[in-house]
């Protein structure tokens, strides 16, 4: 049943609502409390984005299904949360798809790579998403070919990135060279063609820590970001 719930409540459909909501085989007074962990720090708006989605769908459930939202680090690492939705550490993660390219380098064609300077912009991959056969593909990859046990939802989707945030002008592709930046998937790796040394240290190091002024940049924000939803 849980995992029947799972369906039902990721896409947020009406009529799988309502079949879920009336189902003479759940109990009106039955609540499912799940913990999901996110890769971002608390206060980020990526956190705050999937505590708000958290509390719709416990709105749209009436309350029978509760998501505790914890913030980067919490139960596991940032970038150990999809392994840890597939082992059933926890029940659900709130992420950046590029961080999974060591699995699979296809990862990268559900995070920014499939925007900003390389292709579609966000109305073009929604489109793509929810009507061109991408979100077959998505979940394909996670069920078929990295063989983890999830179902994943697109959650957000923001505006590509251009480049990044820079501490001084750069007037020509030559000035990249020896620069620091935060940078993840296949992006780095063109980056790294550049001369520009990157990392991908987590969010929560750079904001807490003050790891910000080791890098000489920061990408401007292109993230598509999935719910990762794990077994019952």
């Amino acid at each position: 049943m849980k995992r029947i719930a799972v369906l039902m409540l990721g896409v947020l459909m009406i009529l799988e609502m309502g079949l879920l909501v009336f189902s003479p085989k759940v109990s009106d007074a039955q609540t499912i409390t799940w913990k999901m962990q996110t890769t971002w720090p608390a206060g980020m708006a990526l956190h705050t984005s999937a505590v708000g989605l958290a509390k719709r769908i416990e709105e749209m459930t009436g309350g029978r299904l509760k998501i505790e939202v914890l913030p980067a680090g919490a139960i596991v690492p940032a970038f150990e949360v999809l392994g840890a939705v597939h082992k059933g550490t926890i029940d659900a993660a709130h992420g950046w798809s590029a961080y999974w390219i060591g699995k699979h380098p296809a990862a990268n064609l559900f995070s920014s790579v499939a925007g900003g300077p390389f292709g579609m912009d966000n109305v073009d991959y929604a489109g793509w998403l929810f009507h061109g056969g991408g979100l077959e593909f998505y979940r394909e990859l996670y069920l078929d070919v990295m063989k983890m046990r999830v179902m994943v939802f697109p959650t957000d989707i923001i505006a590509s990135e251009p480049l990044g945030w820079f501490k001084k002008p750069i007037k020509s592709w030559a000035e990249l060279k020896g620069l620091k930046m935060r940078e993840a998937g296949l992006t780095a790796e063109i980056y790294k063609e550049a001369g520009i040394e990157t990392s991908e240290k987590g969010l929560k190091r750079i904001f807490r820590l003050g790891s910000w002024a080791e890098l000489s940049f920061l990408p401007v924000s292109g993230e598509r970001i999935p719910m990762i939803i794990g077994p019952s």
